[in-house]
């Protein structure tokens, strides 16, 4: 699809939706490509750009090459070795294990009488409650070392990513799926109402904050934009602007799942939107600003506060913790999405013209893996 295709969309609207049609930004110009423009005779082409359009290009294009790196460095390594285990062979035997549990009627009658407000949603229960408990656990020992030693040793954030990962991706992917799930029913909606009550979106606004997931961001930006926009125009994961053949492409649109992910992105979308005098955008756009806040300044005041009162950690050690173990999870999601996102979810092919730009990308990638390759290195050799 072509930016004059998407532009005839300026006007989404979905059927027996209660929010109401508006206009959206022309993305299609609004990020300029580097290095994947050519002209028809297939060279580079020079685009007219003023110093700030480049600025703004450059640091977008940094900050997706430094999430690249980032994720080739320290989540590649435990998403590829499990998921690797998981398919020769782990699978058969776990999920003999599980099903003990997750076939357990008298556990499935047990969350539908006093977890779960439908008999669909016990499903959830036994690995919701296999998954808390193990990232909990280990959250509250990565705690008990920084207090006790000072600091966390790299071979022991690395166990902990193994974990947060699990084996297959379950880890990461179960913890999504819940909030995302938990996101189509505000409120708690999927369950009993003294969970919900205390608790809400137990997935989303409490265990989310460790995996890089802001809350409310479920309630409010997917199902009041991506949903309603399915992907077009306005969408904070808009993606019909980039060539799904370039690397430089890949790393902008790390940037712009990025935007979305620290919640800046669909919060300018909900303040836009609102202009109007649309109640449901103005309210999306609170909700959601309350999240931020949460994910931002209340959780991480409240690491630093019981990291500085237990004693024993100093400026440059809670420093290391809150990068290593709140925030990594941030960037690793951030990566996840955006390349699912961008393999499965754009719809856009190209033709062979395009398809041969592709080699100018390959002299990036390789230099890219090569300095992932090089600091992996480097990292390991600083564990022991």
């Amino acid at each position: 699809m072509t930016c004059e295709a998407v532009k005839s969309t300026a006007i989404i609207t979905i059927p027996h939706s209660n929010i109401p049609p508006f206009p959206h930004r022309d993305m299609c110009e609004q990020k300029p490509r580097i290095g994947s423009v050519k002209d028809a005779a297939g060279a580079p082409k020079k685009l007219n750009l003023t110093v700030g359009q480049r600025l703004t290009v450059a640091f977008r294009w940094t900050v997706g090459a430094f999430l690249f790196v980032n994720f080739m460095v320290l989540w590649a390594g435990p998403v590829f070795i499990q998921g690797q285990v998981w398919k020769m062979g782990a699978n058969k035997y776990l999920r003999m294990v599980f099903s003990l549990l997750d076939d357990n009627k008298y556990l499935r009658k047990f969350a539908e009488k006093y977890v779960y407000s439908k008999e669909v949603y016990t499903d959830f229960f036994a690995i919701s409650v296999t998954l808390a408990m193990s990232a909990i656990s280990s959250v509250c020992f990565l705690f008990y070392w920084q207090i006790t030693y000072g600091t966390l040793p790299m071979w022991l954030i690395i166990l902990y990513y193994f974990e947060w990962v699990g084996l297959g991706g379950r880890g990461m992917g179960c913890a999504y799926t819940f909030a995302h799930k938990e996101g189509h029913h505000r409120n708690g909606g999927i369950y009993k109402p003294w969970f919900a009550n205390i608790f809400g979106n137990f997935w989303e606004n409490w265990m989310g904050c460790w995996y890089g997931n802001v809350p409310n961001s479920f309630s409010t930006s997917h199902m009041f934009l991506h949903h309603h926009l399915n992907g077009g125009k306005g969408d904070t994961f808009y993606q019909f602007d980039l060539d799904r053949t370039s690397l430089n492409d890949l790393f902008l649109f790390l940037f712009r799942i990025f935007d979305h992910m620290i919640g800046t992105g669909s919060l300018r979308a909900f303040k836009i939107l609102g202009q109007d005098g649309s109640r449901i955008f103005a309210e999306n756009h609170d909700i959601l600003w309350r999240g931020m806040f949460w994910y931002w300044v209340t959780v991480p005041t409240f690491i630093i506060s019981v990291l500085v009162f237990a004693g024993n950690c100093g400026v440059g050690q809670i420093a290391w913790f809150m990068w290593f173990v709140y925030l990594q999870p941030l960037f690793g999601m951030t990566f996840f999405l955006a390349f699912m996102n961008f393999a499965l979810h754009g719809f856009v092919e190209f033709g062979p013209e395009v398809m041969a730009a592709f080699r100018g990308d390959r002299l990036a990638l390789s230099m890219a893996v090569s300095i992932a390759v090089c600091l992996l290195v480097v990292m390991v050799g600083g564990c022991f």
